[in-house]
């Protein structure tokens, strides 16, 4: 009996596509790589859990999530100003544009990933400085 030969594809991350067994595929797709009975088999066996490295199978290893945002409901933050730091940071926040403004005093949470946020932290800092900013940016 002839030894089976083994052929898969793989997608751009390296995860199999598609399985081709010599004896069943005459002729197997031009972007195949032979693997061995062993290789195919890890790849069955730990399905989604590897990759190929152009080789061999590897441990796949998914990439950490991102963080979440921060996001600091308004009462908190406000909470966390002293009555001065607070008066401060109004202050400044009031010089900037009316659409600015109104996000201001509108805000119900202070998000990370929003337009005001990067606005607000700058005029902490230049108020307060660094550590305090971070103590009060802080969940």
């Amino acid at each position: 009996m002839a030894e089976i030969k083994y052929f898969a594809s793989f997608d751009n991350n390296g995860f199999p596509t598609a399985y081709y067994w010599g004896e069943m595929w005459p002729v197997v797709p031009a972007n195949t790589v032979e693997i061995s009975e062993a290789h195919y088999l890890e790849f069955i066996n730990n399905s989604g859990a590897r990759v190929w490295d152009g080789e061999k199978p590897v441990v796949y290893e998914p990439p950490a999530p991102d963080p979440e945002p921060i996001r600091i409901p308004a009462a908190t933050f406000f909470d966390r100003l002293t009555e001065d730091e607070a008066d401060q940071l109004d202050d400044a926040m009031m010089t900037k544009t009316v659409k600015f403004r109104r996000a201001w005093q509108a805000a119900t949470s202070f998000d990370e990933d929003s337009d005001l946020w990067p606005v607000m932290r700058a005029e902490m800092v230049d108020l307060f400085g660094e550590p305090r900013t971070a103590e009060l940016l802080t969940l």
